[in-house]
């Protein structure tokens, strides 16, 4: 289990504790008021049970509306703190946090200052509920005492629930507005995985993951795995998102020698409609590749998505002077990935002959030099 997993847990099981809890404390007393009202009642026995635990329910209302106002504040200032760790709000306070602090304000200096008033209005209470109540005015003390304890009661309740409550419902709303670090970690993996990259690799990203981290805001993204991982789920639904290309972009710009995330945006380039993506393709790779001090068997994915680039290039300037120099670039490019990993001449096969893949990067190519087909039948 997870850490938020966790954490989740042991508030759910707090709140059903302090749930339970109330109910059973509130179920005898209730029990315990009725009895006394019927025995205590001057007639009506029934009504006067009935009655004694309404009192009780209207108290524990009343001081559990005001726990919930007092409870409210902390959460709502903690919720409003921006992400980053500032101490000034991110927001202005809402209404309800408004009226709450008022209302605090106002509570505490009555109490305070009018104790003698608030004494006397309870003793008042108690003395009308028990006339009203048993008709006779020996219960006032019983019932006063079932009004402060309600509202007590109900005010102590009222306040621990909206605490653990509002804890929750933030920390579930947290969770929802960002990423999954399983999620982002699945992505990358997926996307690297040698065998997802001799295929479509954003093909390989779960539909469902995909959708869920593409849901986020990439703007509050700042970490190159997370961004690239936003980026890659958003090319696994729409292979012309924009924003994809961004938050890619954004990645590379954060660790630009970093070997996943120019694969990234190679990729991305690959995927594009306008020329504008295999000419960032090529240059990518290119700038990349040009800084390692030797070539290795880690480089082959990157020398095959070349080829691959400089394949659009020569479809799109085909009849042109410019075609001849992509033809070149392509088939040196792939000549390359193969001789330093063997396993690329069927991805770059299936690229170039007719009919084996939706894909035709090389087709084109290989249509017009015959001689590419030969190369890629190298095993």
């Amino acid at each position: 289990m997870g850490t938020d997993d966790a954490r989740r847990a042991d508030l759910d099981h707090r709140m059903d504790r302090v749930t339970r809890t109330a109910i059973a404390i509130t179920a005898t007393v209730a029990v315990a008021l009725a009895y006394y009202g019927i025995r205590a009642s001057n007639g009506h026995a029934a009504a006067a049970g009935v009655g004694a635990v309404v009192l009780l329910a209207s108290a524990i209302a009343a001081g559990s509306f005001f726990g919930f106002l007092f409870g409210v504040p902390a959460d709502l200032s903690r919720a409003a703190a921006p992400a980053n760790g500032d101490t000034a709000p991110a927001a202005v306070p809402s209404h309800l946090l408004q009226i709450a602090e008022w209302l605090t304000r106002i509570l505490v200096g009555a109490t305070v200052t009018q104790l003698g008033a608030v004494r006397d209005l309870i003793q008042g209470l108690g003395e009308q509920a028990s006339l009203t109540i048993l008709n006779d005015g020996r219960g006032a003390v019983v019932l006063t005492a079932a009004i402060v304890y309600g509202a007590v009661f109900g005010f102590f309740v009222g306040h621990v629930s909206t605490r653990l409550l509002l804890n929750l419902l933030f920390h579930v709303a947290d969770r929802e507005l960002t990423l999954n670090t399983e999620d982002v970690e699945l992505v990358n993996r997926r996307v690297d995985d040698p065998e997802a990259k001799r295929g479509n690799p954003v093909a390989e990203i779960p539909t469902d993951v995909a959708r869920r981290i593409g849901a986020i805001d990439e703007a509050k993204l700042t970490r190159p795995a997370e961004l690239r991982a936003w980026g890659l789920s958003r090319l696994a639904l729409d292979r012309n998102d924009a924003r994809a290309v961004g938050a890619l972009d954004r990645a590379l710009a954060a660790a630009p020698d970093d070997r996943h995330a120019v694969e990234s945006v190679v990729l991305a380039g690959l995927y594009a409609e306008s020329t504008a993506g295999f000419t960032r393709a090529i240059a990518e790779a290119n700038r990349f590749l040009r800084a390692q001090p030797k070539q290795t068997k880690d480089d082959a994915n990157l020398y095959a998505y070349l080829a691959c680039a400089h394949g659009q290039a020569y479809a799109n300037t085909r009849g042109t002077a410019a075609a001849t120099a992509h033809k070149d670039a392509a088939i040196e490019a792939a000549r390359t990935a193969i001789a330093l990993d063997g396993s690329w001449a069927s991805f770059l096969r299936r690229l170039a002959e007719p009919g084996a893949s939706s894909e035709d990067d090389l087709r084109a190519l290989a249509t017009d030099h015959p001689q590419l087909l030969e190369l890629l039948k190298t095993p």
